[in-house]
């Protein structure tokens, strides 16, 4: 494993990666997918996020699971543009 603290290059890959991501999700996600991601990213479980944003449990699964889906769309393009 290569730490992107000690290689600049990685680094900037990684930073890359992540704003053409932010910006796939811009466009692909909608705003309570965002929403979700958002506590996702900041580590909160499925029954905090429910709680904080007064759902219940199922609508944040289900935005989760749609939020993977879309993602791994988007890794699979990212892959292919890769190869």
């Amino acid at each position: 494993y290569i730490s992107s603290e000690n290689n600049p290059e990685e680094a900037y890959l990684l930073k890359e990666e992540i704003k053409e991501f932010k910006n796939f999700s811009d466009k692909n996600f909608s705003k309570f997918e965002k929403e979700v991601l958002k506590y996702l990213i900041r580590g909160y479980s499925y029954r905090e996020i429910a709680k904080i944003l007064s759902k219940n449990l199922k609508s944040i699964d289900n935005t989760i699971q749609r939020i993977r889906k879309k993602s791994e769309e988007w890794i699979k393009k990212e892959e292919n543009i890769k190869r």
